[in-house]
């Protein structure tokens, strides 16, 4: 089990380690900066011995226009970008999901994700900046009158970084990012005798940390779109709870349990350069 988890930030860093071996390339100033300088030669040419020649152009070629400028070219006149995500994310719920079959309310088998990362450009090929989000989990199995709602709140800082493949058409980018997060939720029970229900409301929080791969395809010089896979570092706990039912969230030895939203995700992103 260890030896998965070390697996994604592992890869996460290699790729890390790839983007910004490839930005310290030795390249030649003037290619870096666009400018060309052109230099005399060194052999002399007297006037007398030179005689110039004028070569046929075509009225095709005059009226041809320059060019378009690469979409790396365009992209680097940016700031940074505006990234929004979606994704189906596998969370592991292992403690809660637990109290679940002991006390007879649903399971969170898997959740929705959603995301916004504001990236701020440091070089050509890193960013850096916040990120925010939203995860509610999603309540599956026996069919019941007793309910789960239980959502994730995090707000982060990191760093992306990105690579341009196939003549500019693709970007494909790795992030980092960590910070803290917040549950809220509720657990709600039927109570047949009094035709009504009683519910507890979840509080928690803790550590947060995730890591991302985006595959995009340039659109245009402002926006791209293209598929996410990440994982998520989230065990939320203990919970507190607040209410008629309150010590619902307390297992078999009277410990409060937690909510792990840790787990692999998949989704889709848009993101547009400012």
């Amino acid at each position: 089990m260890m030896k998965k988890k070390l697996l994604f930030p592992a890869l996460f860093i290699l790729v890390f380690a790839v983007l910004i071996y490839s930005e310290n390339l030795a390249i030649d100033p003037d290619i870096r900066s666009g400018e060309y300088t052109e230099t005399s030669p060194d052999i002399d040419m007297g006037i007398d011995d030179y005689e110039s020649e004028e070569l046929p152009v075509s009225e095709s070629a005059m009226n041809e226009s320059s060019p378009a400028m690469p979409s790396a070219a365009l992209k680097s006149i940016y700031f940074g970008d505006v990234k929004i995500s979606a994704a189906l994310a596998l969370p592991a719920m292992d403690d809660f999901n637990s109290l679940a079959g002991e006390n007879g309310f649903q399971k969170i088998s898997y959740a929705l994700s959603f995301d916004i990362v504001l990236g701020y450009k440091i070089s050509e090929f890193l960013s850096l900046g916040p990120k925010i989000g939203f995860i509610k989990g999603i309540s599956d199995g026996v069919t019941t009158n007793d309910s789960a709602e239980i959502n994730l709140i995090p707000a982060a800082g990191g760093l992306t970084g990105g690579i341009f493949l196939a003549d500019n058409k693709l970007r494909v980018s790795a992030g980092i990012y960590g910070g803290y997060a917040f549950v809220n939720g509720k657990i709600t029970e039927y109570v047949p005798i009094a035709e009504a229900s009683q519910a507890a409301e979840l509080s928690g929080n803790g550590i947060y940390a995730d890591g991302f791969i985006d595959i995009n395809l340039i659109i245009d010089s402002v926006m791209s779109a293209g598929i996410s896979a990440g994982y998520r570092y989230a065990p939320m706990g203990p919970l507190s709870a607040k209410g008629a039912y309150s010590d619902i969230i307390k297992d078999s030895a009277g410990k409060d349990v937690s909510a792990d939203f840790s787990g692999f995700n998949i989704g889709i992103n848009f993101s547009m350069n400012y």
